[in-house]
Formats: structure tokens, sequence, C-alpha cells
């Protein structure tokens, strides 16, 4: 068993090694397009095998209340949206971009609990 581990760990650390090469020395188009990201107001961290770029501050989107005649009103939190940006690298330098939203809620919210 103790092999085996041994065996996946390196073939981990090989194919890492491998795949973040380009990381270290990224073509001029992929430089500048992080360049760029980050002028804009992005955090970017390399990961094993491509380049993660998140914005730093977040688009708002205000949730409406939840009103019925029970209870009243509830206040929903905030969406919080960030556009995230996945920087690979093909074998010419030129980028791969993908692009994705995240979307988590509010956490400085704080329910206003009304009279019951």
């Amino acid at each position: 068993m103790p092999t085996r581990y041994l065996s996946i760990l390196f073939a981990t650390f090989l194919v890492t090694g491998c795949a973040s090469a380009w990381i270290g020395d990224p073509s001029p188009q992929v430089r500048n397009t992080i360049h760029d990201l980050q002028l804009e107001g992005f955090a970017c961290v390399p990961k094993l095998s491509k380049i993660v770029c998140t914005q730093i501050e977040p688009l708002r989107s205000n949730q409406p209340a939840i009103c019925s005649s029970e209870r009243g009103c509830i206040e929903q939190p905030d969406h919080l949206l960030y556009n995230v940006y996945e920087i690979g690298q093909d074998a010419t330098g030129v980028p791969i971009i993908n692009h994705d939203i995240v979307r988590r809620a509010d956490k400085r919210f704080k329910p206003i609990v009304g009279d019951s």
C-alpha cells in the first residue's frame, strides 16, 4: 500500500511540474492579459495549470423582500457577484480564457425580526 501512495504522489509532482512550467515564464499575451485584469481590480493567483483572477470588489445584486400576510415583509440577503477568469496558455503562447461568475450571499446581512 505505501508504494502505491508514493507512486501516486510522484506522478502528481511529475504532472504538476510539467503542467505549470509556463506559469513561471508566460507568453507576452498572457502576461499582458493578467496585467490588464490586475489594473481593473482583480487579484490573480497561480494554480496548478492555470492562473485564476478573481474580482476584488464584487458587484452587489439587491434582492427584494419576501412579503406575506401572516409575517409581513422579510428582508433577503443581497447576492455578491464576483467575476472569475481562469487563464491558461496553449503551446503557441495564446491565452486560453474561461470566464465564470461566482454568486455568494452577503455575510454582513442581519435579518430584522419584526414584532409578532
